[in-house]
């Protein structure tokens, strides 16, 4: 029996949300949801999903003091963030303090974006086997 696999795409721009969750149900077989805020998330934080999407730029709380709570929470989940305000300072703390990868945006393609997923998911997939 398969698992479903279940992403969360956490991001204050509606339009962003809009175009990956519409992107991947086009492309893969992926249970999606999607907030608007970090409060929403957390709402629903007994769902652990196998992929979180994050931007770092959030109101009420960033992407990474987030990620910390995600990490706390659902060990199992990885987690990317997003953003469009790239530092160097943000790429080690993404990979280093909270284990987290990094996309930018905008992004070069859907379809890179939706790579990096399923290598996380092969990733997870791997080391549970």
């Amino acid at each position: 029996m398969q698992k479903n696999i279940k992403i969360a795409v956490i991001d204050d721009e509606p339009d962003i949300l809009a175009m990956i969750q519409k992107y991947i149900q086009r492309n893969s077989s992926y249970d999606i949801d999607i907030y608007q805020t970090p409060k929403s998330y957390l709402q629903s934080i007994d769902i652990c999903h196998d992929v979180v999407l994050c931007d770092i730029m959030l109101p009420q709380m960033n992407g990474f003091d987030l990620s910390e709570h995600i990490k706390a929470n659902c060990k199992d989940s990885s987690i990317i963030l997003m953003t469009a305000y790239s530092t160097l300072q943000d790429v080690l703390k993404a990979k280093n303090i909270t284990e987290s990868d990094y996309i930018l945006k905008p992004f070069s393609s859907l379809k890179d974006l939706l790579i990096k997923i399923n290598s996380h998911i092969k990733a997870d997939l791997d080391n549970n086997i």
